[in-house]
């Protein structure tokens, strides 16, 4: 049962911490979606734009089916080349294509074609007439100014009215305008030599932002429509010359950061897209990295071929010389020799033996290529790191020559075999016949390399010329006007929900780091015994004389009030708490620290109690900072410190107050030496006269923690109330208090919480809110 409160309690009093500070959570969700209102509209939109390829992975020119291309064959997997897209070298060849000077051309509002060439070039501009497509052709001179002072002229255009319409397209060269090396800069011109002669693109710092609806709109707001201008980082996006080393890798940089690659899932597709302010440039960008992408396909395609091409043209070279210097010997052999050729069974033992040896020459050629194919796959196997699919594909390559280069060896030694019988009969023959077809089978086995290299020359070069990229594009990047971010719904919801907790956590922060008491259950844990809450005065109870709040006689001038109530509750509580003291008269109140409402307190109970008909006398003994003589509007000087200092009748330092059965002593003159006055013999013998008089005696003293004039009077007193401000009394002075008053040997007989408002916590606040709803029934 017990666990099944403190649960319960502990729901209540977040629901009540909730509705006190409500006002201020609120507030500070509000603060934070203005500013995430206000960051949205600062924030530049981003857009995208993206283009789908297909990655081909299988060798479609055939080339690698040719003898002794095998190493030649691209065998990279999908996995490599969809990842080379996103390396540097492609983000690098992408900017060199863009930071290249280019040609602007415009068009003015008055028709006139401005130019700004930085070569000589024949160029076609395209124009829309009234939705009509129009073009001419123009022979332009390295330099720049005026083209044409009216554009129409060339255009044909001769019936004129105000409300044509004639535009310089965009869509005019190569179908891709943005990216040639002609372009049509944005802004107002009036001399082409002010034209850029550089690309206007974000991505470069040569494009200014331009803000438009709300965000044009906020700018000059907090701009004060241009008073005020806000300075950009890189506000110069003008330029004449070109791009330093560091600019170059700074884009190469925004670039790969921008450039995002998917690969559709069990395909060889790949998504390619780019982020940008602007969608054209977006669209433009996925374009040319695509383009440049193709252009290092086709690089490393001819990278692979042009080291063989190179290498057969050597040979060739060579075998060419050989060759025509073993016709040279042939020649001179038959004239020295008188040898034109061999007849008969010799001649035709002879061309099978030649054949023989051409096919042996034909057989190691291949052999050497297979070895040499061989070495190369032997040497891509041992890298460190290869992708699984690539090493696959190496292995089933380096199987597959070894099965050939055994099948070429098994046909050399055949053909060997064969030459062998047909060299015993070659040897039997005469000296110059068979120099002579020595000769001609060295020519026959130069002759028969040299076909074979320049077959494979051709080949290569084939390849070489012929080469792909690997890929086919299957989606061509285009505009896309669908913002990217910020979105206005998603950061307006950040900001909501951020407000709410940050302004429940901070409060229950603050809350929670608020040392002070709060609650009934506060003071119970230090083992008081609570008389009495008092609620807030408030200020519907403020007093109509003017008087300070705190000050306030509320029993007085609201008697049927709930804080009037609680003060009868108070009284109540002192009465049957003193039950089991004999003549416990004399009751105490103070408090650990100053504005924590004792004298309030101590005055209101007063009241109560002359208002029950008891003779009540209300001390001031607060020495240092009376204040009693102005709540009841009495004379200070004839008071407390004029009794003890000087030999005069205790009735005269007496004065009646405005309510019956109420009397009061003020504080006197306040002294230089307050605890000495208050610890004298004459103070002891003003409370055993007064006693005999008085059915309940009311002392106000100074703070428990400030000074000690407190624990000196507790010694004289039969009840020691200690009142504690909801919110204000700290723990650390309440205990201090508590071990002060233990020191002297006495302790509180009670505690009162003060000040408890309407929605301060759940533990105190019923006491409150049932009396309000009580009393405010009552009056209706």
């Amino acid at each position: 049962m017990e666990s099944q409160a403190t649960t319960q309690y502990g729901f209540y009093d977040i629901l009540y911490f909730l509705k006190r500070n409500y006002k201020y959570i609120i507030l500070v969700t509000l603060l934070s979606v203005f500013i995430g209102a206000l960051i949205t509209l600062r924030t530049k939109p981003v857009f995208t734009s993206f283009s789908e390829i297909e990655i081909v992975e299988d060798d479609n020119s055939g080339f690698g089916k040719m003898s002794g291309f095998e190493a030649f064959v691209d065998q990279r997997s999908l996995s490599d080349k969809i990842r080379n897209i996103g390396l540097r070298p492609i983000a690098e060849k992408t900017i060199d294509k863009l930071i290249k000077p280019v040609n602007s051309v415009f068009l003015t509002k008055d028709n006139k074609l401005l130019y700004n060439y930085n070569y000589d070039k024949i160029d076609t501009l395209y124009f829309t007439y009234n939705g009509e497509s129009k073009k001419i052709k123009i022979n332009v001179t390295q330099g720049c100014g005026v083209l044409y002072e009216d554009v129409r002229v060339p255009l044909g255009i001769k019936k004129v009215d105000t409300n044509d319409v004639l535009v310089l397209s965009d869509n005019s060269l190569n179908n891709n305008f943005k990216i040639s090396d002609t372009l049509i800069p944005d802004g107002e011109y009036h001399n082409g030599c002010d034209l850029p002669d550089f690309r206007q693109m974000y991505l470069l710092n040569t494009k200014k932002y331009k803000y438009f609806g709300l965000r044009k709109t906020f700018k000059n707001i907090i701009t004060m429509f241009g008073l005020f201008p806000i300075i950009d980082k890189n506000d110069d996006f003008s330029r004449n010359e070109s791009f330093s080393d560091g600019e170059i890798r700074f884009f190469v940089k925004k670039l790969q950061e921008s450039l995002f690659i998917e690969p559709v899932k069990e395909t060889s597709h790949l998504v390619i897209t780019v982020k940008s302010f602007s969608p054209s440039e977006a669209a433009d960008l996925a374009n040319c990295v695509i383009d440049s992408y193709i252009e290092e396909e086709i690089k490393i395609a001819n990278k692979r071929t042009s080291a063989q091409i190179k290498f057969l043209k050597k040979d060739i070279k060579l075998n060419s010389d050989i060759l025509k210097e073993i016709e040279d010997k042939i020649q001179d052999f038959q004239q020295e020799e008188d040898i034109l050729s061999v007849d008969g069974n010799v001649d035709e033992h002879v061309g099978q033996f030649l054949k023989l040896k051409s096919d042996r020459v034909t057989q190691k050629l291949k052999l050497k290529d297979l070895i040499y194919s061989k070495q190369i796959f032997e040497d891509e196997i041992i890298k460190q790191d290869i992708p699984k699919s690539y090493e696959l594909s190496v292995k089933d390559t380096l199987r597959s020559l070894n099965i050939n280069i055994e099948l070429v060896n098994n046909r050399i030694e055949n053909i060997a075999q064969e030459i062998s019988s047909y060299q015993e009969f070659l040897d039997d023959l005469p000296r110059k016949t068979r120099e002579f077809n020595n000769l001609k089978e060295r020519k026959i086995e130069i002759s028969t390399e040299n076909i074979f290299l320049t077959e494979k020359l051709k080949n290569a070069e084939l390849i070489y010329n012929s080469a792909q990229p690997g890929l086919t594009i299957r989606v061509d990047a285009k505009e896309d006007f669908e913002r990217l971010k910020p979105s206005v719904f998603e950061n307006l919801l950040l900001s909501f929900t951020v407000g709410i907790i940050i302004g429940i956590l901070g409060l229950f922060t603050i809350e929670y780091f608020n040392n002070s008491i709060k609650t009934i259950e506060d003071l119970e844990r230090y083992g008081l015994n609570v008389l009495a809450i008092i609620p807030s005065i408030g200020k519907k109870n403020k007093s109509t004389k003017g008087k300070n709040i705190e000050r306030t006689l509320i029993t007085r001038e609201d008697p049927k009030s709930p804080i009037s109530e609680a003060y009868r509750t108070l009284r109540t509580s002192i009465m049957y708490s003193s039950e089991n003291k004999k003549d416990a008269k004399i009751v105490m109140v103070s408090s650990p620290g100053p504005g924590e409402g004792k004298t309030t307190t101590v005055a209101n109970l007063a009241i109560t109690y002359a208002n029950l008909g008891k003779k009540t006398l209300l001390i001031d003994a607060d020495l240092r900072k009376p204040v009693v003589d102005k709540v009841f509007d009495l004379k200070k000087v004839q008071g407390l410190t004029k009794y003890i200092v000087e030999n005069i009748n205790i009735k005269s330092i007496i004065q009646n107050s405005s309510i019956d059965n109420l009397d009061i002593v003020t504080s006197g003159v306040i002294p230089p030496n307050p605890s000495e006055l208050l610890d004298s013999n004459k103070m002891r013998d003003l409370f055993d006269n007064i006693k005999l008089d008085y059915d309940i005696i009311l002392i106000d003293t100074p703070p428990i923690i400030a000074v000690t004039d407190a624990l000196i009077i507790s010694k004289y007193v039969d009840n020691f109330i200690l009142v504690c401000r909801s919110g204000q009394t700290q723990k650390g002075a309440l205990d201090r208090s508590i071990k002060s008053l233990k020191l002297v040997g006495g302790k509180f007989d009670g505690a009162i919480l003060n000040a408890i408002s309407e929605g301060n916590n759940y533990g105190s606040s019923y006491y409150y809110n049932y009396y309000q709803y009580y009393y405010n029934e009552e009056s209706n």
